[in-house]
């Protein structure tokens, strides 16, 4: 290899030709691949930028450098190679390869280290928001007294850091620029306030076993009361001790908080950097990194259910698609579920039902 081949250069080089890639598959198709590696050794020995430039010599070789007519003979340049002394064509220039230092582990680990790792940071900094404070207070302020950080978080860390050179930078430059929404979306969750995450153990608990809508066509139990006709089977009681059925029209305030798990811009649900989000329901109830939001819609349901389930004391009869239909206790008296939460007024009317059933 010639001196004054280095790194930079082969790096210069490999971009380019991963820029051009849709051109060797034109011009050599299945043999694109190997017309790449043939044109990459050939540049890094014969090209001179004084000479022309580096795009359109690649896309020169591109196209004549799987031609079976070509007169260039090229070597692998991990490998050591003798020309065919066969050939008997005197035109034909033979090449001899020399013993080639393989640089290959160092070129690839040059490529991995340039290449920009602040995507991962951001998600870094979104999947561990709090710990993520915390480091970057505490490599702002140079502390280095001993601090927690739970392992997972830890592997993450170390993970970006021995594959760029500036991990601490990248983190700064976050922290600058979003850190103090993060701390609003964390000071947040911290709020006392009167709504509960979901508890699927008590939804399970809280189906009604006795009391059923079922089909009046089919005589089955109703998937979606909102769009079935049903009939009520089942015992509600007489005179004062008459249980009441209420139907909860939940779906306006489900639909709010969907459209902001729906949201592109950061909000007292959702915060987003680009496109990497995570998801904190109203009662604290954290996503992953990208979850799929067709769960966050169920979880949502789910929650808003909780909480109804917890200021009647009813049980479930039907979960419709705007509506839940419960069976409660006759001292049930309530006619809406009111509360603030995160600066938005939530209202459930429930509407008794009893004598329609």
């Amino acid at each position: 290899m010639p001196l004054g081949v280095d790194v930079a250069f082969f790096y210069e080089v490999w971009k380019e030709l991963e820029n051009l890639k849709w051109y060797f598959y034109k011009f050599a198709g299945t043999n694109a691949d190997e017309a790449m590696s043939k044109t990459l050794y050939h540049t890094l020995t014969h090209f001179n930028k004084d000479k022309g430039n580096l795009s359109a010599y690649v896309k020169k070789l591109a196209r004549e450098i799987t031609k079976e007519n070509s007169r260039l003979i090229y070597v692998d340049f991990l490998e050591q190679t003798v020309a065919d002394e066969d050939d008997g064509d005197e035109n034909v220039p033979k090449a001899i390869g020399g013993s080639v230092r393989d640089f290959s582990d160092e070129v690839a680990e040059a490529m991995v280290m340039a290449e920009d790792r602040r995507g991962e940071v951001v998600n870094l900094a979104l999947e561990f928001m709090d710990k993520f404070m915390t480091l970057c207070d505490a490599l702002k302020r140079r502390d280095t007294s001993t601090r927690y950080f739970p392992d997972m978080f830890i592997r993450a860390c170390m993970n970006i850091n021995s594959r760029c050179l500036n991990f601490n930078q990248l983190c700064f430059d976050v922290y600058e620029e979003y850190g103090d929404e993060f701390q609003w979306f964390l000071d947040l969750g911290k709020l006392q306030e009167n709504w509960r995450e979901a508890d699927f153990m008590m939804i399970r608990n809280s189906m009604s076993k006795r009391l059923r809508m079922v089909n009046a066509v089919t005589g089955e139990d109703v998937s979606n009361a909102d769009f079935e006709d049903f009939v009520f089977q089942g015992k509600l009681g007489t005179g004062e001790s008459r249980k009441k059925i209420i139907k909860v029209a939940y779906y306006d305030v489900w639909e709010m908080m969907c459209d902001l798990a729906d949201s592109k811009e950061t909000n007292e649900l959702k915060f987003v950097i680009g496109d990497s989000y995570i998801v904190r329901t109203f009662a604290g109830s954290r996503s992953s990194l990208n979850t799929d939001l067709c769960g966050i819609y169920d979880l949502i349901r789910n929650e808003i259910l909780t909480n109804v389930i917890l200021d009647t004391g009813g049980r479930i009869l039907n979960i419709g698609s705007e509506n839940f239909y419960l069976v409660c206790s006759p001292s049930m008296d309530k006619a809406t579920l009111e509360r603030s939460v995160h600066g938005y007024d939530l209202k459930i009317d429930y509407v008794d039902i009893t004598d329609e059933v």
